[in-house]
């Protein structure tokens, strides 16, 4: 794959996800079956039988669950090292290390799965994991509310007091454990 030092055009973006596409094929094929498997959609009899019942024990969900669940005890620690020498560069480093201890745990709860039990299942079923952020996210910033027309002044005072709160507890960052399949890195580099 070239290296370019303009920028890159249409045409270069698809070469290049094509050329990844390429290497991580037998890798996507690998994850496919092991989803198979813990989706339970594997086929159970050869195609030429279908008249048999199906039934799928839920075991090979119920293994990788249950790794992932075991796991979830690791919490990730933050440390931050000093950007110098002397006693007052790390005193600095550690005054920072609490809140983003604190930051990392709120990232991971405003997901829909845990972000690192979410990494943890990616790494027990397909030996890789990705998380990506942290990452600046203004889609839940709260907007001061402008007054409609023919609005009851107590309704609006409520919708003010709604924005206050929703200002002191948004949270702008956030970080996610995207499936390894959507995240094409090259392995080699």
């Amino acid at each position: 794959m070239a290296h370019y030092e303009d920028k890159p055009e249409a045409r270069d973006i698809q070469a290049a996800k094509e050329h990844l596409l390429k290497i991580w094929q037998s890798a996507h094929a690998q994850w496919e079956k092991v989803d198979q498997f813990y989706h339970r959609t594997y086929p159970l009899w050869p195609a030429h039988i279908n008249t048999r019942e199906e039934y799928r024990p839920s075991t090979p969900t119920n293994v990788v669950d249950h790794a992932v669940d075991t796991q979830l005890a690791f919490s990730p620690r933050i440390h931050r090292f000093p950007a110098g020498r002397g006693e007052t560069q790390e005193e600095r480093a550690d005054l920072i290390e609490p809140w983003a201890q604190a930051a990392m745990e709120e990232m991971a709860l405003l997901e829909p799965m845990l972000t690192w039990k979410q990494l943890g299942k990616h790494e027990t079923m397909y030996g890789y994991g990705h998380v990506e952020g942290p990452l600046l996210d203004n889609t839940e910033r709260p907007s001061r509310p402008r007054r409609q027309r023919g609005e009851d002044q107590e309704d609006f005072e409520a919708r003010e007091t709604l924005y206050a709160n929703e200002k002191k507890t948004w949270f702008p960052f956030r970080t996610r454990a995207l499936h390894p399949a959507r995240v094409l890195l090259d392995p080699m580099q």
